[in-house]
């Protein structure tokens, strides 16, 4: 199974500290993979890490404004 695979189940079952963890070493393995950001930011916000999410969206917002 593909970490990204990985980190989406994890997020499906409400996992959210490892959905954090996978998703942070997906974006460090590609800085701008905007799929593994909002679902970072997403993981933040449900565990109550809002500025994390904000950061994290930040980079999202200034790699696509759309």
């Amino acid at each position: 199974m593909s970490l990204k695979t990985q980190a989406i189940q994890t997020e499906l079952q409400g996992n959210w500290n490892e959905a954090i963890l996978l998703n942070k070493n997906l974006v460090k393995q590609d800085p701008n993979d905007i799929d593994a950001l909002n679902r970072l930011a997403l993981a933040y916000m449900i565990i109550g890490k809002s500025k994390e999410a904000k950061t994290a969206y930040q980079k999202v917002v200034n790699m696509d404004p759309l």
